[in-house]
């Protein structure tokens, strides 16, 4: 789960996005890897960016969840300090810290896990909601 949002952040950054970035085939598959190449492309297509916030709050932590022979759920909470900027210009477009409580699923597909898809549960601005609950998401 780590890997993916590495992978998507490090695809989106300056200085232009790039939907073909491997890291994104190696960590997504099905849908959410369609998704997350048409993000891409929408943000080099419009000329931004992101890069980490400032206050480097960014943070992922997973909750156990449910595995079976070749899927698996798990629950996912997500602080998102990025900050999306113009890559021309450098102006900040959007640079609010946002908390996520998302829904992952993952396949496993030759060997690796990937995930497959994401539905955000809730989301709440600031470090707030599922970030104040550090032991429901302990990994």
């Amino acid at each position: 789960v780590r890997g993916y949002f590495d992978a998507r952040a490090s695809a989106n950054a300056a200085p232009a996005p790039d939907p073909l970035s491997p890291g994104l085939a190696e960590y997504a598959t099905g849908e959410e890897l369609a998704a997350v190449v048409a993000n891409t492309e929408r943000r080099r297509d419009g000329g931004e960016a992101i890069r980490p916030g400032e206050a480097a709050l960014a943070e992922i932590r997973v909750a156990a969840g449910t595995v079976n022979r070749d899927s698996a759920t798990v629950a996912a909470c997500v602080i998102d300090d990025g900050v999306i900027f113009d890559v021309a210009s450098g102006e900040v477009i959007n640079d609010d810290v946002v908390t996520h409580n998302y829904q992952i699923e993952l396949e496993l597909v030759d060997g690796v896990w990937k995930v497959a898809r994401i539905v955000r549960v809730q989301q709440w601005e600031g470090v707030a909601g599922c970030a104040l609950a550090p032991s429901d998401f302990p990994y």
